[in-house]
């Protein structure tokens, strides 16, 4: 009877540990903050940093969406989104340096098209 209770456990322990591995290993990271400053929808945004790329499909006029990243080594950002009304994609080129290991950088998606953008430290919890 204890070999199975200890099987059992095992068992629950490594199902739990397969379907939080994600979880389980996440360091610190980096956010992506990404605002529509317009008055009109924007959908399919893409942003790429160091070779990962973090997709949001849609954006409310005013909303803004805080995305988990990677901590970025190189700061060289490429953020490429659609309007919901109109065709082609408006694409933003553009490189933020980072300050300390964590970092939140801020992505402004104006009427016209244009990106305005900052970076700023993340405070690291106190231990």
């Amino acid at each position: 009877m204890k070999r199975l209770l200890f099987f059992a456990l095992f068992a629950y322990v490594a199902w739990y540990g397969w379907n939080h591995r994600d979880g389980l290993r996440r360091g610190p990271h980096s956010e992506a903050v990404i605002e529509n400053a317009t008055s009109r929808p924007v959908t399919r945004i893409r942003l790429r940093s160091g070779g990962e790329t973090v997709v949001r499909e849609e954006l409310a006029p005013g909303a803004s969406a805080t995305i988990p990243i990677a901590p970025v080594t190189n700061g060289e950002f490429h953020l490429v989104w659609q309007w919901g009304d109109a065709p082609g994609e408006p694409q933003w080129n553009g490189h933020l340096a980072g300050s300390g290991p964590t970092s939140r950088y801020r992505f402004r998606i104006e009427d016209v098209g244009t990106v305005s953008s900052s970076s700023e430290p993340i405070p690291l919890p106190a231990r």
